[in-house]
């Protein structure tokens, strides 16, 4: 079979298939297990160049990881979200709009890094823009308070959240790569938000 194999990408397909289950949970009428799914393919993403690093690889296989990487990233973290949404405003015309605009900048933040790639800034690397794994907690999060606050304002707002962080995908502002205790911090708060959601769900 064509392409490399190794415990890395599994991990990586793991996520791509959390994303996609996601999806499935999405359209059809289960957004907790959609919001679940999501923030698992989250952890996943962490974990998968982290496994990378510690394996003898060449680089045919080191690139090849980096694009598969890339490309389940705008299903998990561009896709997933933005139909959990899609669907959360009852498909909307204007969510709609702001789903598209969403995946667009996605892509485009994608495409950005897989050139430029990491930047050093004041000693420390840097994202330029907000990297598009951070979806996987900001609209769980989101979802979270939309649902069990029950406040209409609130709610209005965030029919525009894709479109919010879809302008920090593109914005040209340093963001420091997480490392260390980013990522305790990171699946403390992911597991808490799975925990409220499936113990509140009705």
């Amino acid at each position: 079979m064509i392409g490399y194999y190794n415990f890395a990408n599994l991990i990586t397909f793991l996520a791509i298939a959390l994303g996609l289950v996601s999806i499935h949970f999405s359209i059809t009428g289960q957004p907790v297990y959609a919001v679940v799914c999501l923030i698992a393919a989250g952890i996943a993403d962490m974990f998968d160049g982290f496994v990378a690093r510690k394996l003898s690889l060449g680089p045919e296989a080191r690139d090849f990881g980096k694009q598969l990487d890339a490309l389940t990233d705008v299903v998990a973290f561009c896709v997933a979200p933005s139909i959990l949404w899609y669907c959360r405003y009852e498909q909307q015309t204007t969510a709609l709009v702001v789903t598209v605009l969403y995946n667009i900048c996605g892509i485009i933040r994608l495409a950005y890094f897989n050139v430029h790639g990491l930047n050093e800034t004041n000693g420390r690397l840097t994202y330029t823009g907000l990297p598009v794994t951070f979806a996987a907690l900001i609209f769980p999060v989101m979802f979270t308070l939309l649902n069990y606050l029950d406040n209409t304002w609130l709610n209005q707002l965030m029919l525009w959240l894709p479109l919010a962080v879809a302008v920090l995908f593109i914005t040209p502002v340093p963001v420091p790569k997480p490392r260390g205790f980013a990522y305790i911090v990171f699946v403390t708060l992911a597991i808490t938000v799975i925990v409220i959601n499936l113990a509140l769900w009705k």
